[in-house]
């Protein structure tokens, strides 16, 4: 989903001036902006033309409130050489002049928080289109709605089933005859726990109305955490923070942890913090933009974490048609969590190309990553002595309630609420929806709907072990079963209960999801 009017979470690190629109001509008097020392349809006495004199010479005064070296010396006359030579240095200085005066006006339109949102989303939309792949395998839908709207529609429904989006993803796709089902939901919106004199909208209550939507049509949403999230005017403080859990204790947070217990947040997700989206326009030249471009290099274009997010499955999907293997680091390979594709960008000081900054708005260290992801946040981190960054955890923002027993049930459950895996098993159950559906009119009883669904779930199924990523992507489940029973009061209509185990990525431990999903004779469209 894309934001309308600057809900993209795109900044600046240097702050920006608003620029009025250009809604009438220019004063009498004055042409360009500059003032030739008279009204329209005067006559000018000496004194003015001596003013306007000042305008015509390009070598005098200033140039639009920028100030110009003083003109060289006048030539010799016999000399017509020095004299041209003399004019284009004064004609340089202009342009240059010129080229400055358009450099502080692109600037402050460029860091303008609105623009700068505006840029953020379409850019961002632009590079996933660029990660699809030519195969068209890979769809990108845009839902073009601001933050505030999707949070009053949710205010207004009875119910979660009233609401717009919900009809969108799950009446419209899901639960229609034909519906290609949704993997995946980016949202490209930022929220935190609680309102503010800039944020006033209920997040939590509209989080809890998204998870309902996703869980439902068993499709995760990927989101950005604002700075407001953690106490932070912005990200940049983040890794001065002592800890992270203990700022979570605080009671602002009540309401927040009440949502990350229910069952329906393992479908939601939570990215920190953002990345760069676009690099330098230092050096720029008239070739590329029409003028010589001196751009403050304070003015960053950061865009939602969750693109970064996005970029890594279709690059998974693409490779190995599986979402298995979207996190951690390979040596030397550009697989798992690693995020290459963004604008390199380096420092000034250096020789161009030498060394490049990070993408991305600050520092996480390994302590504060590991924090978070017990918080339940996903963080993006830069990779050492390279221009890439990568998502080493991948939690969803579900917290269960303490879990006792011994450390295989601690992890199982720990486990169950990762998105990688999420995405995976919610797969699962599109395709067991989908199927289900068209082979509704030829079943006899539950007993033979059980059979055929689990002789087809027995296709992606291998017990082995040692299989690498395209092994595991072919068959990405160690064990599956399924149970169909009649729903009493609805013939015709049956209850699938799914078990799943899928081979885990980097973790060597075996845990099971499971899944409940009902098939039944499609609604008409």
């Amino acid at each position: 989903m894309t934001p309308a009017g600057g809900a993209a979470g795109a900044g600046d690190d240097g702050g920006g001036a608003d620029v009025a629109p250009v809604d009438r001509a220019p004063d009498a008097g004055k042409v360009a902006g500059f003032d030739t020392g008279h009204a329209a349809g005067a006559v000018p006495d000496p004194a003015a033309a001596a003013g306007a004199d000042r305008f015509i010479d390009l070598g005098g005064g200033d140039l639009g409130g920028v100030p110009l070296p003083p003109p060289d010396a006048a030539p010799d006359p016999a000399d017509e050489a020095a004299a041209r030579r003399a004019l284009r240095r004064r004609i340089d200085r202009a342009v240059a002049a010129i080229d400055t005066m358009l450099s502080v006006q692109v600037d402050a339109i460029l860091a303008h928080p609105r623009f700068a949102a505006l840029e953020a989303a379409w850019r961002g939309i632009a590079w996933l289109v660029q990660g699809l792949g030519a195969d068209g395998l890979s769809r990108l839908r845009l839902f073009d709605a601001r933050w505030a709207e999707l949070v009053r529609d949710f205010e207004r429904s009875v119910d979660v089933e009233h609401s717009a989006l919900f009809d969108i993803v799950y009446n419209q796709e899901f639960d229609m005859p034909g519906g290609v089902p949704f993997s995946m939901i980016l949202a490209l919106y930022a929220v935190q726990h609680r309102p503010s004199r800039d944020h006033p909208g209920d997040d939590v209550g509209a989080l809890r109305m998204l998870t309902q939507v996703a869980a439902a049509a068993f499709a995760p949403i990927v989101m950005d955490g604002a700075p407001g999230l953690f106490g932070l005017d912005g990200f940049a403080e983040l890794d001065r923070r002592q800890s992270i859990a203990a700022d979570f204790r605080q009671p602002d947070y009540l309401r927040l942890h009440s949502l990350q217990q229910l069952p329906d947040s393992r479908f939601l997700g939570l990215v920190v913090p953002r990345v760069r989206l676009r690099g330098s326009w230092r050096g720029r030249s008239a070739g590329d933009i029409g003028f010589r471009y001196d751009a403050d290099d304070r003015q960053v274009l950061w865009g939602p974490g969750a693109l970064a997010f996005g970029d890594i499955c279709l690059r998974a999907f693409r490779d190995h048609r599986w979402l298995a293997a979207i996190r951690g680091t390979v040596r030397d390979r550009l697989e798992g969590g690693v995020v290459a594709t963004l604008p390199p960008v380096d420092f000034a000081t250096d020789a161009p190309g030498k060394i490049l900054k990070p993408p991305v708005e600050v520092h996480v260290s390994e302590t504060i990553d590991r924090e978070l992801a017990e918080a339940g946040f996903i963080a993006i981190r830069r990779v050492k002595d390279t221009p890439f960054l990568a998502i080493h955890n991948m939690p969803s923002l579900h917290r269960p309630a303490r879990v006792f027993g011994s450390e295989v049930a601690r992890v199982n459950e720990r486990l169950g609420t990762m998105l990688n895996y999420i995405l995976c098993v919610a797969r699962f159950a599109h395709y067991i929806k989908v199927i289900g559906r068209e082979w509704i009119g030829s079943f006899q009883s539950a007993t033979e709907c059980e059979v055929r669904l689990q002789r087809w779930l027995n296709d992606y199924t291998s017990g082995g072990d040692d299989m690498d990523y395209d092994a595991k992507a072919r068959f990405p489940l160690r064990e599956g079963r399924i149970t169909v029973a009649d729903i009493a009061g609805k013939p015709g209509a049956y209850e699938c209960r799914v078990a799943l185990k899928p081979h885990f990525q980097l973790d060597q431990v075996v845990s099971e999801f499971h899944l409940v999903t009902t098939i039944q004779e499609p609604r008409a469209a």
